[in-house]
């Protein structure tokens, strides 16, 4: 599992949500929607565009980083989160799922 650092805008929280996964085990999940923006070169014009990722937290992370009750829509953020990948058989086509789970949250005051 690889671990990445995102700098970003906060666009959103999302509300806590549950689904039933593997072995009828009901999760519940969160979402953290930032904004990364795109690549400036030397001179300070924009090469890229925006990016936005959604950062998931799982069922005790939820509780553990408490996102609803901090005000974080538009503040700047730098989120640490795991990266992992998963492999499926879709309509007989082999796929991929990457998944981008919350590690870590600080608000930038700089």
């Amino acid at each position: 599992m690889a671990k990445i650092q995102l700098k970003g805008v906060v666009n959103r929280v999302t509300s806590v949500s549950s689904r039933v996964g593997r072995d009828n085990r009901t999760n519940t999940f969160q979402g953290l929607i930032i904004t990364v923006p795109g690549y400036v070169d030397s001179f300070g014009d924009k090469k890229g565009k925006d990016e936005e990722w959604e950062i998931q937290l799982i069922n005790d992370t939820i509780a553990k980083h408490d996102l609803l009750s901090k005000n974080l829509q538009g503040k700047k953020v730098i989120v640490d989160a795991y990266l992992n990948s998963n492999a499926f058989v879709h309509n007989g086509e082999q796929k991929y799922a990457l998944n981008l789970n919350l590690a870590s949250i600080e608000v930038y005051n700089g």
